[in-house]
């Protein structure tokens, strides 16, 4: 993310992100590109305490120290979502950092447009990361979740399934079906009831591997 020679990108509404991160430049190269949106420098400890944030973002070019954060964000505050930021890394690498409690994780190379969109689709309750690392993690599922069985789904809940598993938020979703946004988040509050799962990252995950959706690169990966 070369954040100096960056536009700015406005994100719709008010959001307030903290930022965890060591480097003067890179706070204020993210702030330029999150035009509209507080982004505010906080330690680790700060950023639990601020109960008003929409979600911080993680900046540590150490694996360990990246870690070591997300898990006492997560025993701390479980809802609170991060994402991370870091140097380009294997998938094995971004798996660990996901299944450790993190929302999304960029490389430092990644555009403006890919950490807009990462801050939206984190927002909307979702999961940034490759689909071949969320594959891998259905492995980590419960027996009672492995065993869900197939179920039958409407040409538009396929749809709704095929946008959301690829990384798209209810207003894309909307806006790619000609359907307004409260219809999109309609669909996907009853596609959860019917499958049977907490959340976004769920229902992804029962896309892929009921091949719903077929496992490729996600929109972060260009």
């Amino acid at each position: 993310m070369d954040a100096m020679s960056s536009e700015a990108l406005p994100l719709p509404g008010a959001v307030r992100i903290g930022m965890v991160t060591s480097d003067p430049l890179r706070l204020l190269g993210t702030q330029d590109i999150l035009s509209g949106v507080e982004v505010i420098p906080l330690t680790p400890t700060e950023a639990l305490r601020d109960t008003s944030l929409d979600l911080v973002l993680v900046d540590n070019p150490s694996l360990e120290d990246l870690l070591a954060i997300i898990t006492s964000f997560r025993r701390a505050r479980p809802a609170l979502r991060v994402v991370t930021l870091g140097p380009v890394v294997e998938m094995d690498v971004i798996e660990r950092i996901i299944a450790a409690g993190a929302k999304g994780y960029l490389a430092h190379t990644s555009s403006p447009a890919d950490l807009r969109m990462a801050i939206e689709v984190v927002r909307d309750g979702s999961v940034w990361a490759p689909r071949r690392v969320l594959s891998r993690l259905m492995d980590l599922r419960s027996p009672e979740e492995k065993e869900r069985p197939d179920l039958r789904f409407t040409p538009r809940e396929k749809q709704v399934l095929e946008l959301l598993a690829t990384g798209h938020t209810n207003r894309d979703i909307a806006g790619k079906l000609s359907i307004d946004e409260t219809t999109a988040k309609t669909h996907v509050g009853r596609l959860l009831r019917k499958v049977g799962v907490q959340n976004r990252v769920g229902l992804a995950l029962y896309a892929v591997e009921k091949q719903i959706v077929i496992p490729g690169a996600s929109p972060a990966e260009g």
